[in-house]
């Protein structure tokens, strides 16, 4: 019998220079976090590490509307394939 796997969010709190990030389960339990510079390069790593390690169609993405603050990561998620909710 094969185990169904669980989705996992990825949520963003979004500031100019940073954002700070965590990835939890669906029991809203916290897997990892940490903090990442509000830039194309730095956020599309992230992005790419956290799918490499997780199914990346279980992981969804959920960022906070600040003003111009959230759109790097946003072009990161279109970039790297991963949908983001704002």
């Amino acid at each position: 019998m094969s185990q169904k796997q669980e989705d996992l969010y990825l949520g963003f709190d979004t500031a100019k220079a940073k954002l700070d990030w965590s990835l939890i389960n669906s029991q809203g339990l916290e897997l990892t976090y940490g903090v990442v510079l509000n830039e194309p390069t730095a956020l599309a790593t992230l992005l790419l590490t956290v799918t490499g390690n997780y199914p990346s169609d279980r992981v969804h993405c959920v960022v906070e509307a600040t003003g111009i603050y959230h759109y790097a990561l946003l072009e990161a998620c279109n970039a790297t394939g991963l949908p983001c909710l704002v």
